[in-house]
């Protein structure tokens, strides 16, 4: 509607391509769909994440190292 702000939207999927791309192919559809979406990646500071989408959306890098979340899902 006008006047209202933008929706703002945080896709998650990081370190390989095979989580990557779903994430960034899913944030293209919400582009689509909603053009004047705030869309924000969430990704980690190592891996493909620092060069996937990083050109399309806002990049957050997490400081999470990939040994750290395999312990974590223990």
């Amino acid at each position: 509607m006008p006047g209202e702000p933008p929706p703002r939207i945080v896709v998650a999927g990081g370190h390989s391509a095979g989580h990557i791309e779903p994430s960034m192919n899913f944030a293209d559809a919400l582009r689509r769909l909603e053009p004047t979406a705030e869309i924000t990646a969430l990704g980690t500071v190592r891996g493909l994440d620092t060069t996937r989408g990083a050109t399309k959306y806002r990049l957050t890098r997490l400081g999470v190292n990939h040994a750290d979340t395999t312990s974590a899902q223990r």
